[in-house]
């Protein structure tokens, strides 16, 4: 009985060899063949098993393994940019309060108003006058003509400021002004003769003070004003037109204007002014005994740019 089922057992491992042959499969040639197991090594990558047979499996992918260092080097750079990024911020306040105790060392320079400068000027002048003749009119009446002259204006200036350490700034100035300002009406008792007004030319002399809001300065002046006016009747006969007056006033000036340095040699301006001539008597009635006056007033708005020295 022992040596049939030894045959047996030969007999079935040789059918199963068979089988095996069959459909492709080498059975190991002994027990300790088929009892050889492949050694397997896990490496940790990325949470990954990579086995690696001694001598049969696959080696692992380079691709794969270059993309992982890849996305690490990636990952270090982020790494870094966050902390740059947090270093700056935590940084940032005590930059700022260097830069204003820098500041606070080392204010900036107020600008100084102090010093001579000359500069032109123009604008528009709109004169108030009258004509006054007593008894001239018909029946012996008073004519009373208004002739009032309008037009531009231009000249030059020139003045000195000293400005003081509580930022008040006194000065004195002078201007003189050509002018291209007249105007035209009819004589009330001189049938088709027409009153031509001509203010001829103008200027003051005047005292001024500000106060600077650094190169922003506005001021007030005021002075002693002049100018030459003229009146002339034109008759439109062949005995030409008569110059009924032709006189030199001294008045007053008051006004206002606000200065700005855009640079430390240039400075604009926009002026004000009001002029009170006075009156005068016509200048054709010399010597009579009727009582004449012609007065005069002007209104002068004014921008100018003057060169500090």
């Amino acid at each position: 009985m022992p040596p049939l089922a030894a045959g047996s057992a030969t007999s079935r491992r040789a059918a199963r060899a068979d089988r095996l042959r069959l459909i492709g499969h080498t059975e190991p040639e002994n027990a300790a063949a088929r009892s050889r197991t492949i050694p397997v090594r896990l490496t940790p990558r990325r949470g990954r098993r990579t086995m690696q047979h001694q001598g049969l499996g696959k080696q692992p992918d380079s691709r794969r393994a270059f993309r992982g260092g890849e996305r690490n080097i990636w990952g270090s750079n982020l790494t870094m940019k966050t902390i740059l990024l947090a270093t700056a911020i935590i940084l940032a306040p005590v930059g700022m309060a260097c830069a204003a105790d820098v500041n606070e060392g080392s204010p900036v320079a107020a600008y100084d108003w102090s010093g001579l400068y000359a500069g032109v000027h123009f604008g528009y002048a709109a004169g108030k006058s009258n004509l006054f003749i007593a008894g001239a009119g018909v029946g012996g009446t008073d004519v009373s003509d208004p002739v009032d002259p309008n037009g531009f204006i231009g000249g030059i200036h020139v003045g000195v400021n000293q400005e003081l350490a509580n930022r008040f700034v006194l000065g004195a100035e002078a201007d003189l002004a050509y002018n291209n300002v007249d105007g035209l009406t009819t004589f009330a008792n001189g049938g088709n003769t027409l009153l031509k007004s001509e203010l001829k030319w103008s200027g003051s002399a005047r005292l001024r003070a500000g106060y600077a809001f650094d190169r922003t300065l506005p001021y007030i002046t005021a002075g002693v004003a002049a100018a030459k006016y003229e009146l002339t009747a034109i008759t439109g006969t062949p005995s030409g037109d008569i110059t009924l007056h032709n006189e030199a006033y001294i008045g007053w000036t008051v006004g206002a204007g606000v200065e700005h340095a855009f640079t430390d040699k240039w400075i604009a301006r926009v002026e004000y002014r009001y002029s009170d001539f006075g009156s005068k008597a016509l200048s054709a009635a010399a010597g009579l005994a009727t009582v004449t006056n012609v007065d005069l007033k002007t209104h002068d708005l004014r921008v100018g740019l003057s060169s500090k020295f």
